[in-house]
């Protein structure tokens, strides 16, 4: 399976909401460093920071993670000495995500 082309749909994105961005380099250096899932969420939490609550609870049941997020979500754990809640809550992800992520991982 192909993963999507996430700099071509932010492009449609942007140029549909907000065409202003296309010419911010921050936003065109971020746009061509779309490696991780990670940086996927990041970025766009970047260009619309304001969510209301509904969107928030459907984007969640979207998000997906490759394994090298997951790595770095679970390293971040490790090195700032977070608890499965404390680090659910900072990239808001359920504690049963992150528990299965430490079962499999580690």
């Amino acid at each position: 399976m192909t993963k999507p082309n996430y700099k071509k749909i932010f492009i449609d994105i942007i140029k549909k909401k907000c065409p202003e961005k296309l010419t911010d380099s921050t936003v065109l250096n971020r746009l061509n460093n779309l490696n991780t899932s990670l940086d996927i969420i990041e970025f766009n939490e970047y260009l619309f920071p304001v969510a209301n609550v509904k969107s928030i609870k459907s984007n969640q049941r979207l998000k997906s993670f490759d394994d090298k997020s997951i790595m770095k979500i679970l390293i971040y754990q490790k090195q700032n000495e977070l608890s499965n809640s404390e680090l659910a809550n900072k990239f808001k992800l359920s504690r049963n995500s992150i528990q299965k992520w430490k079962k499999i991982f580690k």
